[in-house]
């Protein structure tokens, strides 16, 4: 649907492009990554188009981490499917493991695998961040895919080949893909001599940056992909 949309909308000269970049990036609904920032938007804006996404979706579908583009599990096994290439996972609840395997399209006699499991985690000091205690399968399914798309075929990511957890974003939802950091901004009362009456002067609190790296995956813990 998104990749129909995108191929729908006429394509923007360089000069639009950054006309749209420098007024998007003023707007309080955009990431915070992308704030006054409109060479990331157009970066952001040039991922997304490979991928079939819309500019506005690719601002939201794609995450900036310390100078690197993410996205979410689904939608790098998204971009595995649309390549053409056969993607599968399968979980066991009890035992808690998922594995991914991939068929690409031109080798279909071999199997692309990858494993995950709490003890795999563990080994990774995965096991004791927050979303792992939360939510332990997507998380399992989310690296089971990133490393097995990585592996199988990485030209089909568009060089978008970690989830913004892997990244180390300081804050990610069950897929993988990073969430919005909230910004507070803080008031400090200043008393102006001349005009002799307090006057609020308002800073933006500064984006926190990424922390500890990992990997990520799928929104619906329960759900076969």
């Amino acid at each position: 649907m998104s990749s129909e949309i995108a191929l729908q909308q006429p394509a923007m000269t360089f000069a639009e492009q950054m006309q749209y970049a420098k007024t998007v990036c003023q707007g309080s609904l955009v990431p915070s990554a992308y704030r006054g920032q409109p060479a990331n938007v157009l970066i952001a804006m040039d991922f997304g188009r490979s991928m079939g996404l819309s500019p506005a979706e690719s601002l939201y579908r794609i995450t900036v981490i310390s100078g690197r583009p993410s996205a979410s599990a689904e939608l790098i096994a998204a971009n595995v499917r649309r390549a053409g290439h056969r993607l599968r996972v399968t979980k066991d609840d009890r035992a808690r493991t998922a594995t991914c395997e991939i068929v690409r399209r031109d080798d279909p006699d071999f199997t692309f695998t990858a494993t995950w499991d709490m003890a795999k985690a563990q080994q990774a000091n995965l096991s004791n961040k927050e979303n792992w205690k939360k939510y332990p399968m997507a998380m399992l399914t989310a690296r089971s895919i990133t490393e097995c798309a990585r592996d199988a075929c990485p030209e089909a990511l568009y060089g978008v080949v970690y989830t913004g957890e892997e990244l180390g974003a300081s804050q990610t939802g069950p897929d993988g893909a990073a969430e919005p950091v909230a910004v507070e901004a803080t008031v400090h009362a200043r008393h102006d001599a001349h005009a002799g009456a307090p006057r609020g002067l308002v800073d933006g609190g500064g984006d926190r940056g990424p922390q500890g790296a990992t990997r990520a995956r799928h929104p619906r813990a329960g759900a076969s992909i």
